[in-house]
């Protein structure tokens, strides 16, 4: 007899044999690059993880999808903390790749970019948009406020919680996948070319 109940909740199906709560990482990438697709970016540059990422496979896919090129020079892979985001948006500063949009797979990642790139501004002489993922609060705080995809962790986090219950009360026996749909937030760090 079963005495745990455990649900997971990540950003794409594990195939784990637990009830699953999702928010599919790699369509969140896919709304991220089509909204800069549609203001005309088509150098974009990524700044994240790269392995097993879900949100960097987004990324390559809709470039392909897009018939341009994935420009090696324009990926950054990170750990994902503000740390790493500093180096990375420094030396993609550096090479001079021309890119016109940086698509970060995470908020705080993009929180850092912001700050240099206003650190900056004065040399570049041209606006560099920004998006991520994720909708932390800080996001509605950056200056300029930061374009993000929302996951939707406290819907995310009550279904967990409903399935768990449910199934200690002899509810569902076959384990269940629930997939909440992502969403942007459009704000004022992404510029139509």
């Amino acid at each position: 007899e079963r005495t745990g109940y455990i649900v997971g909740i990540w950003r794409n199906s594990m195939d784990f044999d637990v009830d699953e709560v999702i928010c599919d990482g790699r369509k969140a990438a896919e709304m991220a690059m089509d909204y800069l697709f549609s203001l005309g970016h088509r150098r974009i540059a990524y700044i994240g993880s790269c392995t097993h990422e879900s949100r960097y496979i987004g990324y390559c896919n809709k470039l392909i999808q897009n018939d341009i090129p994935i420009d090696y020079s324009l990926i950054k892979p990170t750990d994902q903390t503000y740390e790493s985001a500093d180096g990375a948006i420094r030396q993609l500063l550096e090479d001079s790749t021309g890119f016109t949009a940086v698509f970060c797979a995470n908020d705080i990642t993009a929180i850092r970019v912001l700050s240099v790139l206003s650190e900056k501004k004065q040399k570049l002489k041209r606006r560099i948009s920004v998006i991520s993922i994720d909708n932390i609060q800080e996001s509605a705080n950056t200056s300029p406020y930061l374009t993000s995809i929302e996951i939707p962790r406290a819907d995310m986090a009550h279904m967990a919680v409903y399935m768990v219950t449910d199934r200690m009360k002899g509810g569902h026996q076959e384990m269940a996948r629930i997939e909440f749909p992502c969403r942007i937030i459009l704000r004022d760090s992404c510029f139509r070319l």
